[in-house]
């Protein structure tokens, strides 16, 4: 399984050409498909929901949400 935190991926990665945005999201994806834990911080819930089988919701160091996907 795919482990994620949500918090808040630097908004960097998606501002780039398609070309570039494509690229980044392959490496991430490759690392969250890995038997690795990945911590993954976004704003972007859509970017979350393509990346991870799972997610936890923080706000101000306090637990908001676990989900499984």
């Amino acid at each position: 399984k795919r482990h994620c935190i949500q918090s808040a991926l630097p908004s960097f990665i998606f501002c780039g050409d398609i070309n570039f945005q494509k690229k980044a999201e392959a490496i991430i994806k490759a690392k969250t498909e890995s038997d690795m834990t990945v911590v993954i911080v976004s704003h972007s819930s859509e970017h979350i929901n393509n990346l991870c089988d799972r997610t936890v919701t923080l706000k101000n160091g306090q637990l908001i949400t676990a989900d499984e996907m």
